[in-house]
């Protein structure tokens, strides 16, 4: 169902300070699971409102973010930029989330971690960039709710364990002896970088929620859909509000099974070549076999099948996120949820169940990416991703560990 623009409060509202900015004409406000950090842009025309906002709003004004009366997000003005001529001025006001705090932040001599869980680690760099106060939450659960407005059910996170328990999961274990790794942080590093590093390295990202602090998790494909998209070929009704879709699924850097050689073994029994692989059964079909188009890696720190198997599972998902992309641009910024409920705001890290008769496509996906839009229309830009697409950590025991 599309909404009038406007009618339900269906726009993207500014607060600078304390204060609500209604004059302004176009923006852009994008949120994203791997993209950081979310930011916004937003016009203003009038020179009087230029002087005013000038004044009162210098950068660093601290900023939110609404959508109705749901706070969408919030930061700190980066860049207010005035320009204009004889045909008139204009003021566009740009921002960005808490997140920026941590990309914008630089370590200034090398530094140690030991024997630290990710939620310590965390709060450690939190400290430093001055942002010790903020919550940092271990599922997007809470923060799905608060933007969308939608009920999300089905699969609970369960990410619990990666930040939250005293053991030191920077450990792990080899011939029944527990190894303790020390990470650096290296002079001249982004904050943002060092974390993201290690986070990943058991398949977590790290966003901003929407009042102010922080999500660790891992991107949820296994939930239940909150929204629906349908579009049938031929009928002129516009059921879903969809202006437009953008379609690819690009072979050329697909394929059809990954192989991974390691080593396992060691000095007493001698090191020995291990293998393992996954096949994509989506372009075996298509290409008529397993083996009509592998890609073949070594790993040398790969040292059982299982951790060969999952670096190729990996490999494919990493391919198949570049290679098969789907997107589509509706409008307003809400819609009517699954349960019947209205307005639901588009949100990211959510599913949607597509049904595009167009294009064949039927199926939940991943939502990774939204974008806000204000111009002559309103309309939302969002970036879906197959959930089987999402795999990610590069030890196949620690990202399998919760």
């Amino acid at each position: 169902m599309a909404n009038e623009i406007g009618e339900r409060g269906d726009i993207v509202r500014l607060v600078l300070g304390d204060e609500e900015v209604k004059a302004y004409g176009s923006y852009q406000v994008t949120s994203s699971v791997f993209q950081q950090p979310a930011a916004f842009t937003m016009k203003f025309g009038w020179s009087d409102v230029m002087r005013n906002l000038l004044k009162r709003y210098p950068p660093n004004t601290e900023f939110s973010l609404f959508i109705g009366e749901r706070r969408i997000g919030g930061g700190w003005i980066d860049d207010p930029h005035a320009k204009g001529g004889q045909s008139g001025s204009e003021l566009n006001i740009s921002g960005r989330d808490i997140m920026s705090r941590v990309y914008d932040s630089f370590v200034d001599a090398e530094q140690s971690f030991a024997n630290k869980t990710y939620l310590d680690l965390l709060r450690e760099v939190l400290n430093k960039v001055g942002l010790a106060d903020r919550d940092i939450l271990p599922t997007n659960e809470a923060n799905r709710k608060a933007i969308s407005g939608g009920r999300t059910t089905g699969v609970k996170e369960n990410f619990t364990t990666f930040v939250t328990v005293e053991e030191d999961v920077f450990t792990y274990t080899k011939n029944k002896k527990t190894v303790y790794n020390t990470i650096k942080a290296t002079l001249g590093q982004r904050w943002f970088d060092f974390l993201q590093t290690e986070l990943k390295k058991v398949g977590l990202f790290m966003w901003a929620d929407s009042l102010g602090g922080f999500v660790i998790a891992r991107p949820n494909g296994d939930q239940q859909p909150l929204y629906r998209i349908v579009r049938f070929r031929g009928d002129s009704r516009d059921v879903s509000g969809i202006k437009e879709y953008d379609f690819h699924n690009n072979i050329a850097h697909r394929y059809t099974k990954a192989v991974v050689y390691g080593r396992a073994g060691g000095r007493k029994f001698g090191r020995k070549k291990l293998r393992g692989e996954y096949v994509d059964a989506e372009m075996s079909a298509l290409l008529g076999g397993d083996d009509a188009k592998q890609i073949v890696y070594h790993e040398p720190d790969v040292d059982s099948v299982k951790a060969a198997e999952f670096v190729a599972r990996r490999q494919i998902a990493e391919a198949n996120r570049t290679s098969w992309t789907l997107s589509y641009t509706v409008a307003g910024h809400t819609t009517v949820g699954m349960n019947g409920e209205f307005p639901v705001v588009w949100t990211p890290d959510t599913v949607v169940e597509v049904d595009d008769d167009e294009i064949g496509i039927q199926g939940r996906f991943y939502i990774s990416e939204v974008t806000f839009n204000r111009g002559p229309q309103t309309t939302t830009d969002l970036t879906l991703m197959r959930p089987q697409d999402l795999v990610f950590g590069e030890d196949a025991k620690k990202a399998t560990a919760a």
